[in-house]
């Protein structure tokens, strides 16, 4: 996790904030990612899910359709994981975008995450 989260890092690093454009979204949206998996201490995911709320942002800003897919992912899986079922609304918008911007990863996720919480709701 250090080695991915020094990767996302770089890439924020080299990319303009001021105004940020479409790889930001997906940096970003990596970073949600990578929160959501990684803070133990963060049982609620809020800084994932605040983060992955950046992501989209920017990435409606600059119709970035795989990286606004990416973070409705992450938004819908830290949703579903703390027992809500309307991660399942975000985890179906984010299959339906990746799969409109022939998201392999992303649609690949979204299946997996679909198949996994639909079994337990």
């Amino acid at each position: 996790a250090d080695q991915r989260r020094q990767l996302i890092e770089r890439a924020l690093a080299c990319l303009p904030v001021d105004p940020p454009q479409a790889g930001a979204a997906l940096a970003v949206a990596w970073e949600a990612a990578l929160l959501a998996f990684s803070e133990v201490q963060d049982p609620v995911r809020t800084a994932a899910t605040r983060r992955a709320q950046e992501a989209i942002a920017i990435a409606r800003a600059y119709a970035a359709g795989k990286a606004e897919a990416h973070a409705l992912l992450t938004i819908g899986t830290c949703l579903c994981d703390q027992g809500d079922p309307d991660g399942l609304g975000q985890i179906r918008e984010a299959l339906r975008l990746a799969l409109s911007h022939n998201c392999a990863l992303e649609a690949g996720r979204a299946y997996d995450s679909l198949w996994i919480y639909l079994a337990v709701f």
